[in-house]
């Protein structure tokens, strides 16, 4: 659905179609007539099936998009989408999977001095990875986290999975945010939110973003770095994503980190769950709080009061 759904949009882009029916009329105008006589008008409604990921496009159709948007049937037959299907298990597709990303992604993952001689050995430290990811983020740096994450989760280490977590988290907001409104942006939070962010949990504590929150860090993060830019603070340089990624690490202040990071919550009843994860989950809820009070007020406080970080420690996560 997703990558269907991906192709549909990048035709809409680029060709400017208003809606599905559009596009499809653009695309292959003879499969629409007008009304003759009392005939009614004959088209087919497989475009508002594409639109929704709900049908595959046929090979005459696919040569004809092809033809009208150059290297559209690309993101078909993309190797990465096949990192965000969680129906089978990853056992041991992970390097497969990694090593059919672009160049940039596999350095990411990979010791440069090997890699030179054709051999892929991963980055030892386990910080590097994510973070030259983040800086190049898009689909298939995201991708590239999904598996790192799925890995972690099927070796049953839990607190690997709940940090690769949160890189999740953050590449899928810098990704969607640079999508712009033509895209699948919405439906990949969405899955996300179902498939992909169950997996990041310790034995007490689970990253538990909604929909509806995603949205609003997505749509925030789009104003704060088209202020930046116009501010200068930030550049228009092309493939990185290395400053935005300042923003959710608070590089540019505490209210902009904390409202961006993820929701988090107890796996298990309160009384079940020690302090630390009940702080953890509870300082996280009144730091977000906190930092959405500040910038919807529409001023800027980079580092908490006193008064306000008070009131982060005290919160146990209980409610």
């Amino acid at each position: 659905m997703l990558k269907i759904g991906a192709w549909f949009e990048e035709l809409r882009r680029r060709t400017g179609a208003p809606s599905a029916y559009a596009l499809g009329k653009l695309v292959r105008p003879e499969t629409y007539t007008l009304r003759i006589d009392k005939n009614p008008p004959q088209h087919h409604n497989l475009w508002a099936k594409y639109a929704a990921g709900l049908h595959a496009p046929g090979l005459a159709t696919l040569k004809q998009t092809s033809a009208l948007v150059p290297g559209s049937e690309q993101i078909l037959l993309a190797a990465f989408w096949d990192a965000f299907d969680v129906s089978q298990p990853l056992q041991q597709r992970g390097d497969i999977l990694l090593r059919g990303l672009r160049p940039g992604v596999v350095q990411a993952i990979y010791e440069p001095g090997p890699l030179a001689a054709g051999r892929y050995v991963r980055r030892r430290a386990p910080k590097m990875p994510l973070m030259r990811l983040e800086g190049q983020a898009d689909l298939q740096s995201l991708a590239a986290a999904v598996v790192l994450l799925r890995e972690a989760f099927e070796a049953q280490d839990r607190e690997r999975a709940f940090a690769v977590g949160h890189s999740v988290h953050s590449l899928l907001l810098m990704a969607c945010a640079e999508m712009g409104e033509v895209s699948i942006a919405e439906e990949l939070l969405g899955f996300f939110v179902m498939k992909i962010f169950p997996l990041a949990a310790t034995e007490e504590v689970q990253l538990a973003p909604n929909f509806g929150e995603l949205i609003l860090q997505m749509k925030m993060l789009r104003v704060i770095h088209s202020s930046l830019k116009q501010l200068g603070t930030l550049s228009d340089k092309p493939a990185s994503t290395k400053q935005l990624r300042k923003v959710l690490v608070n590089g540019y202040g505490f209210d902009f980190g904390f409202a961006l990071a993820p929701k988090l919550r107890l796996v298990n009843q309160p009384e079940q769950t020690s302090e630390a994860a009940r702080r953890r989950v509870g300082f996280r809820r009144a730091s977000q709080k906190w930092a959405l009070g500040v910038l919807f007020s529409g001023r800027r406080e980079k580092i908490p009061s006193d008064h306000a970080l008070d009131l982060m420690a005290a919160d146990e996560g209980l409610a």
